[in-house]
Order: structure tokens, then C-alpha cells, then sequence
């Protein structure tokens, strides 16, 4: 994310946007007519129908913000400002600066995925001057970037919203239609996404969260044919004649209706009456208990076998899923994208082969967005 460092190109482009718009229609023709004073930003999302200010701004050769960062903070500092119109002689005037928590809560819900920004997160200057000879003046809301990823990772997927409004001009009067700005931050555009699930990368300590089920066959061993070490899962049924299924699962929660996003890699060094497959599903797997890969309790699957159109899992591979995938359900095959259909579950690989083996197969990097 770029700095801006010519915050003024900012307040050119928007009056370049807006022209004297906030102005009474007399006011634009009349060198004597009342100036008004605005917020230029109330205007530059749809030309003040709503008042929305996204952060980023979309279509604009700058941004509407910069980025701070030190050793100690992160922050992100989006560009405001007051204005005052007319032809009149340029005389100094402040304003009182303030959000309104009315507003903002009438924004979020009107905003998708909208929250109101923490208040502990930002910081707001409580008044702003404008100087004699001048007719603007800029100043900045204040995120905390570092406190918002440690206390709510979760906005990252949220729409951050805050009405921001100007009162009290000391001289001049306001315009009242342009004199709030609804300041709308994308979250993803400056938080990381969260970890939905945990021990997706099979790192140092997450084999003791990742669980295992055996529901037929019993050699090998699931201590030998289940394997965590160096960052990946290794499932290895042997070389010989195997009839065995394991599952491997591990909690996961989603939010009902919600829109996500899964990806997984795999690679397999070749396969004999064998298949595996990813299962998202409210359904635990229990020992001893058949566990079926397509049943319509789960809420997606996807994976591959033997008998598949090749290239499939009898022969050497490598992919990520779904789009490696020939088998699925409830599951973009090409985009990875599903909509959850349960809150506390579990994210499910099962490994099945009759008389046959697995080969090696390893997996990792298991990862479910929110969209």
C-alpha cells in the first residue's frame, strides 16, 4: 500500500469531481452570495446521494488514505477535509469535528458485512482551521491497524463503518446535506484474513489437534498409516494388499449462509484401488462407523480415485483442490467457493482403498476463507 505523499492532488481531484455542487445555485453566480462550508468527501462515492466514502476508493488514480508505519503501530490515515465555497474573500474559520454514533449504526445496517469501527481503534482530531488566504484544510481519521488485527482479526472480512461530521463553523455557514462523510473501510484491503481453520499449514504442534478415525480394516496401523512431521499430513497405507478407511478430521465453525472459500494441496506418488476426498461437514467421524464421502449431510466434497477420467490417483500427481478434483459437491469446482450450511463442525480427509494401496499421499495447506 503506497504512501501519498501530495495530499493535496487528493483535494484537487475531488473538487475537479464535484466542481461548487455543495454551493446554493446562487452562490455559484454571485461573488457576494453566502459561502458554505463542506466536507468535499461526503460527495466523491456517489455525489453525496448517500454520503459514502469507501475506503479504498475505487476508480481514483490516488488513494484516499496513507499508511503509517513504525516500529510500534501500524496506521492507517484516511484523508478528510473541510471546504468552503463561494467567491467571497478568503477568511480563517474552524469547525467541530465529531462522529456520530446514531449514524453509524444506521450505516452498518445498511452497509454489507458492515460493522462500526471500534472505537478504541481510531482517533479523531476534535476541531479543524482553515487559515486566512485559504479555503480548505485536511485532517485524518486514525486506525489503529495493529490493535484492530489483534483484537478484532475477524474485520477482516467486514466492512469498518464510522459517519464522521463537522459543526460549529466559527464563521460562514455549513451546508448541511455535505457536512457528514459515512466512511466505509474494507477490512480486507488492510487486515490479513483470520484463521478459520487452525492447523491448516500441519505446523509444529498441530498434530495434537488434528484427529483420527479408523472405520474398517485395521492394518496398517493408524500411528503408522497417518503421519504430521515437517509440515505436512502423510497418509501411506503400505505396499501390499490393503482394505482399509481412515479419517482424518479437525473442528472448524462457520457462520450458516455465509460465503467461504477452500483450498488444499495434495500430491501422490500413484494409487491401486484407492481414493480420498475433502469433506466439510457437521457430521463427526466416528471408529468404526461407515463414513460416507457423499452424503448429503456434508456440506461439500471433493476429491479424486483411480477410476476417474485421467490424469487421476492411479498415477503420479500433484494438485490443489477442488480444481485438481474429478468427483465434488457443494463446491465450486473452479473458484473453491461454498456456502455453509452448518456452524460448529468439522473439516474431514478420508483415504479409502480395497485390496489395494494409497501410495504416499501428503497434504497441506488447508485453508478456509470468508468471501
Amino acid at each position: 500500500m503506497k504512501l501519498i505523499k501530495q495530499r493535496n492532488i487528493l483535494i484537487i481531484l475531488l473538487m475537479m469531481a464535484i466542481g461548487f455542487s455543495a454551493c446554493d445555485p446562487d452562490v455559484n453566480d454571485t461573488q457576494w452570495g453566502d459561502a458554505k462550508i463542506y466536507m468535499p468527501q461526503a460527495s466523491m462515492g456517489d455525489g453525496g446521494i448517500t454520503n459514502n466514502f469507501p475506503v479504498p476508493l475505487a476508480n481514483m488514480e490516488t488513494n484516499n488514505y496513507e499508511i503509517d508505519s513504525t516500529s510500534t503501530t501500524k496506521t492507517l490515515k484516511v484523508i478528510l477535509g473541510v471546504y468552503r465555497s463561494g467567491l467571497q474573500t478568503k477568511e480563517a474559520f474552524s469547525v467541530k469535528v465529531a462522529s456520530s454514533l446514531d449514524l453509524t449504526n444506521a450505516l452498518v445496517t445498511k452497509t454489507l458485512k458492515g460493522v462500526a469501527l471500534p472505537y478504541d481503534t481510531y482517533t479523531l482530531p476534535t476541531e479543524v482551521s482553515v487559515k486566512d488566504g485559504e479555503r480548505s484544510a485536511t485532517f485524518y481519521l486514525l486506525v489503529d491497524l495493529k490493535k484492530l488485527q489483534a483484537n478484532y482479526p475477524d474485520y477482516a472480512t467486514k466492512k469498518m463503518c464510522l459517519s464522521v461530521g463537522i459543526s460549529d463553523p466559527t464563521k460562514y455557514t455549513l451546508n448541511p446535506a455535505l457536512s457528514t462523510t459515512n466512511v466505509i473501510i474494507n477490512g480486507s484491503s488492510f487486515l490479513p484474513a483470520p484463521i478459520i481453520l487452525q492447523d491448516g499449514d500441519f505446523g509444529t504442534g498441530s498434530e495434537l489437534n488434528w484427529l483420527t478415525a479408523s472405520h474398517d480394516g485395521t492394518i496398517p496401523a493408524i500411528s503408522d498409516a497417518v503421519k504430521i512431521a515437517n509440515g505436512v499430513l502423510t497418509m501411506n497405507y503400505g505396499t501390499g494388499n490393503v482394505t482399509r478407511t481412515i479419517t482424518v478430521y479437525h473442528p472448524v465453525s462457520l457462520t450458516v449462509g455465509v460465503k467461504y472459500k477452500f483450498t488444499a494441496q495434495a500430491t501422490w506418488t500413484g494409487a491401486k484401488s484407492a481414493e480420498f476426498f475433502f469433506i466439510a461437514s457437521s457430521v463427526k467421524p466416528t471408529d468404526g462407523v461407515a463414513y460416507s464421502k457423499t452424503s448429503s449431510a456434508h456440506n461439500f466434497f471433493t476429491g479424486l480415485d483411480v477410476w476417474m477420467a485421467a490424469p487421476n490417483f492411479s498415477t503420479a500427481g500433484s494438485g490443489t483442490f477442488p480444481q485438481a478434483g474429478k468427483y465434488q459437491g457443494g463446491i465450486n469446482a473452479s473458484t473453491g467457493e461454498f456456502t455453509a450450511n452448518f456452524t460448529n463442525g468439522y473439516v474431514v480427509i478420508i483415504a479409502t482403498c480395497w485390496g489395494g494401496n494409497i501410495g504416499n499421499l501428503t497434504i497441506d495447506n488447508l485453508k478456509i476463507e470468508e468471501l
